[in-house]
């Protein structure tokens, strides 16, 4: 239902660029659902053409900094949110784009006061929110975290990714069975949610809760095998708590258990 909506959204651009080439407005929104698909080359070109027509348009600016972001191209992602914000100063969504780049960098700090300034001139920004959650969390500030993604997703319940990060701020305050809520919520709406399904199992071995681990184990030792990230960006803590060090798999639960316990999440590094 989303995609289909989407497709629609993208001719209602087109038919507005067939009647008039030159709107920047309609280059600008074609390049934000095009970034949204990850359709990330076509979202560059519509930006392109936009800031052919108008090239002080900040949110185009905007725009094409989030993109660079997901292209993992974070110095062209701050050099064009510097460029809107020299055009629009109080601009709340390049404000939050730069709070979101920077925290890629770990540059915790300077992420937490971009968000702030963006929170600050609009309260209800769940993407502010969500991305202020990722500076605190990278600056070890779990409980702060937690109520800053407990605020974008009042905003935004459906929220995959505040979801997943309030499940790992969670965990470092012990609130474990919260966690899990919050990573089976996640789950359902993204199956194959980046980190979830290991954070899941983790949470669930805190609480000494042994249903259906072995499905659940089995579903992350294939990630892990597949080369995905299961839990910490430094993978190699899981796959010795739930594959071992030789070719084997070990059965042990319990040895899985004591692994997964020292294994902790970084979170801010989703």
């Amino acid at each position: 239902r989303g995609l289909r909506r989407a497709d629609e959204a993208l001719a209602s651009c087109d038919r507005a660029l067939a009647i008039d080439v030159a709107l920047v407005s309609a280059h600008a929104t074609r390049a934000a659902i095009l970034k949204d698909l990850g359709r990330l080359d076509e979202a560059v070109a519509s930006c392109e053409r936009a800031l052919a027509v108008d090239p002080q348009s900040a949110p185009t600016l905007s725009i094409r900094g989030a993109i660079a972001h997901d292209m993992e191209r974070y110095e062209d992602a701050l050099a064009d949110c510097a460029s809107a914000l020299a055009v629009q100063p109080n601009f709340p969504e390049a404000l939050s784009n730069r709070g979101g780049v920077l925290n890629a960098l770990k540059r915790y700090e300077e992420a937490l006061a971009a968000c702030d300034q963006a929170i600050a001139l609009r309260p209800v920004f769940p993407d502010a929110l969500y991305n202020r959650g990722i500076a605190l969390s990278g600056l070890e500030r779990h409980a702060e975290a937690a109520v800053s993604y407990e605020r974008a997703l009042a905003i935004a319940p459906d929220l995959p990714m505040a979801l997943l990060s309030r499940a790992g701020a969670l965990g470092y305050l012990q609130r474990h069975a919260e966690a899990v809520a919050d990573l089976e919520r996640a789950l359902a709406l993204v199956p194959g949610l980046g980190f979830a399904k290991g954070m899941l199992l983790q949470s669930r071995l805190h609480m000494c809760d042994w249903r259906e681990f072995e499905r659940q184990r089995a579903d992350v030792i294939a990630d892990v095998r597949s080369g995905k990230r299961v839990v910490d960006q430094r993978p190699h803590r899981v796959r010795r708590a739930l594959v071992g060090d030789g070719d084997g798999v070990r059965h042990d639960a319990r040895a899985g258990h004591d692994g997964m316990r020292r294994a902790r999440l970084r979170h801010g590094e989703v």
